[in-house]
């Protein structure tokens, strides 16, 4: 998990995630508006905003688990929903294990689950991680039940992969090793979206910055657009964007 980031070899020019115009309304106020973004084979796409709200809604749309109000989703052609399941690898923003269960339990259920699960990887993985498959995740520190969540989620070979705020609380000495985790997942073509903080590992593995306000898109640009339009880094460009929010 501690190799360094390879340069990707594919070329970004096949669409997998498309939103058009996606706006989502929750007890009657607008939680997105006129949200569109377009995320290519190979892209590591990171969603900055000051309120989670917005960009949690925006991952659920992505997964299918709630349809938009009004504009469309798709992955790979398909409409965001039942069709596009087995399509997406879905960390939430929450954990989703039962603590009464062990870490073989789960790797159990995932390749039970998911014809696309890897379960040798993941394995090793969690061996890395100095993790017995007998261990249950209440025994667990919240950081190592979020780094598993993770294996489990980047262990399969999907289209998209969305992780929704995987940093939040895991320990900043494990932050380097999940980034790269999560960057390996666009490495035989699927894409990523994931929400969070700037961090300097995060800068590096990032291909392009959405930054978002009150649900709708700001910017969306290319890290080294971002740059050179901006004369800013990512994490700058936040800073003067939300100040403190």
């Amino acid at each position: 998990m501690a190799q360094p980031l390879k340069k990707k070899d594919i070329s970004l020019n096949k669409v997998v995630l498309k939103c058009t115009k996606v706006e989502k309304k929750v007890g009657g106020k607008k939680v997105l508006k006129d949200c569109s973004l377009t995320v290519r084979s190979g892209e590591l796409v990171t969603i900055f905003s000051p309120s989670s709200n917005d960009r949690n809604t925006l991952a659920k749309l992505m997964c299918g688990l709630i349809p938009p109000t009004y504009g469309t989703i798709s992955i790979r052609g398909k409409r965001a929903g039942n069709r596009t399941n087995k399509l997406v690898s879905y960390m939430p923003e929450v954990p989703f294990v039962r603590y009464e269960d062990t870490v073989g339990d789960m790797l159990t259920l995932y390749e039970r689950f998911f014809a696309d699960f890897k379960y040798k990887r993941a394995f090793r993985l969690i061996k890395e991680l100095k993790i017995s498959t007998k261990t249950k995740f209440s025994e667990l520190s919240d950081s190592y039940v979020q780094m598993v969540e993770a294996v489990l989620v980047a262990s399969r070979k999907a289209s998209l992969y969305i992780f929704d705020d995987p940093f939040a609380i895991v320990d900043k000495k494990l932050r380097e090793g999940l980034i790269r985790l999560i960057a390996a997942c666009t490495r035989h073509g699927g894409v990523v979206v994931l929400s969070s903080v700037p961090s300097k590992i995060l800068e590096t593995a990032t291909d392009r910055a959405v930054f978002m306000s009150r649900g709708e898109v700001l910017i969306s640009l290319e890290k080294e657009k971002i740059e050179r339009q901006y004369g800013k880094s990512i994490t700058s460009l936040y800073r003067e964007l939300y100040g403190n929010a």
